[in-house]
């Protein structure tokens, strides 16, 4: 009888756990910045790698001075 009635209470423990979580609408993390649609994006006029409008390119040249 003793383990019908800790079982029971388990199962109501669980039951409210389930259904009435603590902090369910708490905000759980930092906010990540929208992704563009796939529509915004720009071919490269130099390599043709599609980009975000005015955002650089790897192609772009660097200096490889390497000594």
């Amino acid at each position: 009888m003793t383990a019908k009635l800790a079982l029971l209470a388990l199962a109501l423990f669980v039951a409210w756990m389930v259904l009435f979580r603590p902090g369910r609408g708490a905000v759980s993390g930092p906010k990540r910045k929208p992704r563009p649609p796939p529509q915004a994006l720009e071919p490269c006029p130099r390599c043709g790698v599609y980009r975000l409008p005015a955002g650089a390119c790897d192609c772009d040249p660097r200096s490889t001075s390497e000594d």
